[in-house]
């Protein structure tokens, strides 16, 4: 908040025992990629419009009927909403440009590269790799192979800061999942963030392990 002179009481994630979070609490690829706002001072909420810009384009190239996907393209595009929860972060675009490039290489070496960029960038990604395994193992791809790759990927750009203290690392990491955070979202959680009823954390535990 400092770097940027930002309010945190402003756009820090509040907590539920009062304050807000300001600790570090994603893996290592998440602060690098701010670095260039800093060196050259300019705001990082560009960056992660950068990867909001790019990610029609790569889905693009990838479609046969390109017109029925330029029609995508211009609502995803011009939608004011789209571009505003990008800059603020919802939508975490920065992950998922990595992610996709994973699933559209064909090469199983640089799925397991780009899988390991996604997954230095946010735990988002962790979520998705026993679905990704699966997919994998029955489109014919060295499932070890992947991980081999994706470990190594990982490694190479979290293991300074794992190594300065695993602790801190691993609590940083599993912050968002142990800390007493106010959930800002939408859909179910609203009714419990407007304070028509509250919902225990268990509750979207339990949700999300059902629908997987």
């Amino acid at each position: 908040y400092s770097i940027f002179h930002a309010n945190k009481f402003l756009l820090g994630t509040p907590l539920s025992t009062g304050g807000v979070v300001t600790r570090y609490d994603y893996p290592a690829l998440q602060m690098l990629l701010l670095i260039p706002s800093v060196i050259f001072h300019f705001n990082p909420n560009y960056i992660t419009l950068t990867f909001y810009a790019v990610i029609p384009f790569i889905l693009y190239f990838r479609r046969e009927d390109k017109l029925t996907f330029l029609l995508f393209l211009l609502f995803y595009l011009l939608d004011i909403n789209y571009r505003n929860y990008a800059e603020g972060g919802v939508t975490t675009m920065d992950w998922l440009i990595f992610a996709l490039l994973s699933l559209l290489s064909k090469d199983v070496r640089k799925k397991g590269i780009f899988y390991g960029l996604a997954v230095s960038v946010k735990q988002t990604p962790f979520a998705l790799l026993p679905f990704y395994i699966v997919y994998l193992y029955k489109e014919g791809y060295s499932v070890l192979k992947f991980l081999a790759y994706s470990v190594l990927t990982f490694l190479l750009i979290n293991a300074y800061f794992i190594f300065l203290s695993p602790t801190y690392y691993i609590q940083g990491i599993l912050y968002p999942i142990t800390a007493p955070l106010v959930g800002i979202s939408m859909s179910v959680s609203t009714y419990s963030i407007a304070g028509f009823f509250y919902i225990y954390p268990k509750f979207f535990t339990l949700a999300l392990a059902i629908v997987a």
